[in-house]
């Protein structure tokens, strides 16, 4: 976003009562960014829906020749199937959640969606914690909150309801949510699996070196 972008956000922010202005944070190597704030200074929940205040993200930064450089982090063979082409997963999850993050949308939410579709098909193995796919995102992709677990921010049919029998009305929350989190869950799927059934998906070899059983 240009400088006199911002600035006309902020202005009509602050017709509405918002309290915004325009800062900067270091990204290291002495390069600062400008970015809009709130200048709230409660840290508190937005939205039951994981939406926190955030503050300077971390994401990775594009090369010369436009491609992302994804940091390259030990979780990825500690957390992930070693069947799994990470480079293929880290570029495609980052098309995707870099989308949702350009347009502000991105909230924490959506990487616990990610979490139980990678751990549903295996992708991650059941014995691994959320602690550390938090902290896996946060290295790779970079995380734009402060609070650094699912607890708090997550709707609780999310977590309770097994992800194949997710509805609208099973989600018992509201229905442009509700409907939200179905098609991101139905995004993160389709980008990664296929198959001719819901009962039967398999990695797209894409995504992996040789075939594992995404089943439970």
């Amino acid at each position: 976003m240009k400088k006199e972008e911002m600035e006309d956000l902020v202005k009509l922010a602050s017709q509405f009562g918002g309290n915004f202005s325009i800062g900067q944070y270091n990204e290291g190597n002495g390069v600062y960014v400008e970015n809009v704030y709130t200048n709230n200074a409660s840290d508190s929940k937005s939205e039951a829906d994981g939406s926190f205040e955030p503050f300077a993200s971390s994401a990775p930064s594009a090369s010369s020749d436009g491609d992302i450089d994804y940091s390259e982090s030990p979780l990825d063979s500690e957390l992930f199937n070693t069947a799994l082409k990470m480079e293929e997963v880290k570029r495609a999850l980052g098309r995707i959640t870099s989308a949702k993050r350009d347009k502000g949308e991105l909230k924490i939410v959506h990487w616990f969606i990610v979490w139980r579709v990678f751990r549903r098909y295996r992708f991650i193995p059941n014995d691994k914690t959320q602690t550390k796919f938090i902290q896996w995102a946060k290295n790779v992709f970079g995380w734009d909150w402060k609070t650094m677990d699912f607890k708090m921010v997550v709707p609780d049919a999310l977590k309770t309801i097994p992800l194949d029998k997710w509805t609208v009305s099973e989600l018992s929350t509201q229905r442009p949510q509700a409907e939200e989190y179905l098609a991101w869950r139905d995004l993160i799927i389709a980008t990664f699996l296929e198959g001719e059934t819901d009962e039967r998906r398999d990695c797209k070899e894409g995504f992996c070196n040789t075939w594992f059983d995404t089943e439970l």
